[in-house]
């Protein structure tokens, strides 16, 4: 008797998704991460904290979680051990279906910051 595996690996123009429905996870880069409808759980979410919060506090909150956001993406990128080369060419492709289409991305090896501009 065949068994169908339960396991799903795929690799996305170099970045890794892994998904076990035995152990009931989905994963990105070997972290776990949760899939979730933009434009309706997602929206939902956002407007809820705008309506329970106010319009200037929600600002916050995001503007707040994005920059921590930012400092958890960084820190897991150079615990990647990749070169920093590498990982400015690959975040366009990792960002291409959220913020948009990233043409052009530099380094600033002194200040140890990337900026990518469309």
């Amino acid at each position: 008797m065949e068994t169908k595996s339960s396991k799903y690996e795929i690799n996305v123009n170099g970045s890794l998704f892994d998904w076990d429905l035995d152990d009931a996870t989905f994963r990105f880069e070997n972290d776990d991460v949760v899939v979730f409808w933009v434009n309706t759980a997602f929206k939902t979410l956002l407007d809820s904290i705008e309506e329970i919060s106010g319009e200037e506090s929600a600002k916050l909150v995001l503007e707040t979680a994005g920059y921590r956001t930012g400092k958890i993406v960084s820190k897991f990128y150079l615990e990647s051990n990749k070169e920093k080369e590498d990982i400015i060419n690959h975040l366009p492709n990792i960002y291409l279906t959220g913020l948009g289409k990233n043409r052009h991305c530099f380094l600033l090896s002194r200040r140890k910051e990337s900026h990518c501009t469309c």
